[in-house]
């Protein structure tokens, strides 16, 4: 086989392997049953094409020749279909169009076995056999012409009048059907006028075509354009010096030696010795990074960033440290208007962490439209790529406009939704790029887990019915802080404080109305105590909270501070009622110092 028959025979298992894979992952999405279908119907042109390739006789020529045209024909319709669908927007104009095209071309292949359509075919260097055509094929070229010029037309009339996420969709499609056009009049240049020796162009176009339309369908939010044409070029390029300092070497080697160049074996050893190369691993590595450097440019070192700051997070435990630090980076990296974190307590997701103007108390119950896409998709959801004709999707708008969302980043641990991220648009009033979107992925993906692992050590330390530290976790933190008071001489305290007469509301009211009395101490507790004091439940009904100094606070000045802190609990307390039962409780105090 030569070279334009094993491109043909690539280009088919790329295709088909990809139309599979859009078909599992078109999850019922019209768009995307469209688009697979798209594929098949290109994949049944390619596989003909190697039959043609490989052809021994005439008779066999003309018939896979023939046969091919089953795929060359309907990719036409599926074409426009899949282009109509993507350009319509709201309104379902021209759709008359579609089964037009599908009737017409359909009507062609009546003649399939017609010298009306195909005539003959010919002997032609690399394609085996090209064919000649009859006055039918005429009418398919017009089919194929409008088609393409429908697809280009639309999609750029539908880049102009849209901005955020379809604007990239239909630059990524804007780029795929200009390949895609090139593939095809070159393929019926090539087979159609008296082909000349030439190199598989029309494959090579035809491959990328198809990767680069798949990836732009299903995973276009993940990188520009620009950015995947310059790294494969890149490659392409180190990997061509690669091979060429190898050939030259070796032919050097080979005139000195035997004064005759094998080509053969250079050739082969030169492909061997670039494999090798790329399967070291420290070579590899280097020769990636280095071209991230080159196509990311700028913004390589907001991806070191982002690698930096996904490895931060999977080493810290305490949550308001893990929620501080992941809201903070977002906000200071991608500037949202409004962030807010969200994580899994019980049957519902709760807001745990927000910077928005006006907080989010909203809850979303996990049987909800959101969350079930989500769980399903696994992937960022965008609000500006919901079918607002859709009922269901109709429900996720509504919830997102609810949260102030332009996006939301599910944030999985193993198969599990933690939690999600849901962001308002950009300070600056754009949309969120592919790049800003691969940050938010790569982070994701690691807070997932670090979130669920800060749970786990959040219910190992704190206490179940009040939420605060327990005792031994308690006794950890004096040991620390009060190593750390005498290094630096700072001064240290701890309140101990003591529900009166607790066990007479347990015997009076039950001990249900009790745990209520515990739950609501507990948060009046913590919200008259600064945000890095220790508060703890000691045992019972007993509390404790560690307050460390800040800096080089005097001693006077910290008993100070912690006796206006003792003196605010005790009256908070005694002012509040507390429980369903209206019960009046106080408490006692006690303090310890130590002076530095």
């Amino acid at each position: 086989m030569n070279w334009y028959t094993i491109s043909t025979l690539i280009a088919f298992i790329i295709n088909i392997s990809l139309t599979i894979f859009v078909y599992f992952r078109s999850r019922g999405k019209r768009n995307l049953v469209l688009f697979a279908n798209m594929l098949a119907m290109a994949s049944i042109w390619l596989f003909g094409s190697f039959l043609v390739n490989i052809s021994k006789t005439p008779e066999a020529g003309l018939l896979w020749n023939r046969l091919l045209h089953i795929g060359a024909i309907m990719v036409v319709p599926a074409f426009f279909h899949f282009a109509w669908d993507f350009n319509k927007g709201k309104k379902k104009k021209n759709f008359f169009l579609v089964p037009l095209m599908y009737i017409g071309n359909v009507s062609l292949l009546l003649f399939l076995f017609s010298p009306l359509l195909v005539t003959g075919v010919k002997k032609a260097p690399y394609i085996g056999y090209a064919y000649d055509v009859g006055p039918l094929y005429y009418i398919y070229g017009v089919f194929f012409l409008f088609a393409s010029m429908y697809g280009v037309f639309a999609t750029l009339k539908t880049f102009k009048a849209s901005d955020g996420y379809l604007k990239i969709k239909a630059k990524y499609f804007l780029a795929s059907l200009t390949l895609a056009v090139a593939a095809g009049v070159i393929f019926f240049v090539m087979t159609m006028v008296a082909p000349a020796e030439m190199p598989p162009v029309d494959n090579i176009v035809a491959i990328l075509f198809t990767v680069t339309f798949t990836y732009a369908m299903l995973t276009h939010r993940l990188i520009e354009i620009k950015v995947a044409i310059t790294k494969i070029f890149l490659f392409l390029l180190i990997t061509l010096a690669a091979v060429s300092i190898y050939s030259a070497i070796f032919g050097v080697i080979f005139l000195l030696i035997s004064e005759k160049i094998n080509y053969a074996l250079i050739v082969g050893g030169a492909v061997a010795f670039s494999l090798s190369l790329g399967a070291l691993p420290p070579l590899r590595k280097g020769v990636l990074n280095y071209i991230d450097e080159i196509a990311y440019g700028g913004d390589y070192n907001y991806r070191i960033l982002m690698n930096e700051t996904t490895n931060a997070l999977v080493s810290m435990l305490d949550m308001q440290e893990l929620l501080g630090y992941l809201t903070d980076t977002i906000n200071q990296t991608l500037k949202p208007q409004g962030l807010s974190l969200f994580l899994k307590e019980g049957r519902a997701y709760k807001p745990k962490a927000t910077s928005a103007n006006k907080t989010i108390n909203k809850s979303i119950n996990q049987d909800s439209a959101l969350i079930k896409m989500l769980v399903d998709t696994r992937n960022t959801l965008l609000r500006g790529e919901l079918d607002q004709k859709q009922s269901v999707h109709k429900k996720i708008r509504s919830t997102l406009r609810g949260l102030r969302a332009e996006i939301i980043v599910p944030l999985f641990a193993k198969d599990q939704l933690t939690g999600f991220l849901a962001m308002d648009i950009k300070k600056t009033g754009k949309s969120y790029s592919p790049r800003d979107i691969e940050a938010l992925n790569a982070i994701a993906s690691t807070a997932g887990i670090a979130l669920q692992n800060a749970q786990l050590y959040e219910e190992a330390i704190t206490d179940g019915l009040t939420g605060l530290y327990h005792h031994k976790y308690f006794q950890n933190r004096i040991k620390e802080e009060l190593s750390r008071a005498k290094r630096y001489g700072y001064p240290i305290s701890t309140i101990m404080l003591d529900i009166d007469f607790f066990k007479k509301i347990n015997d009076k009211h039950g001990h249900q109305v009790g745990d209520q009395v515990l739950e609501e101490i507990a948060e009046a507790i913590e919200s008259k105590t600064r945000v890095f004091d220790i508060v703890a439940r000691y045992g019972g009904e007993e509390f404790a909270i560690l307050l460390p100094s800040i800096g080089k606070e005097t001693y006077a000045n910290h008993k100070k501070i912690v006796f206006a802190v003792a003196e605010r609990l005790r009256k908070e307390v005694q002012e509040r009622k507390f429980s369903d039962q209206n019960i009046d409780v106080t408490i006692s105090a006690g303090i310890a110092f130590y002076d530095g």
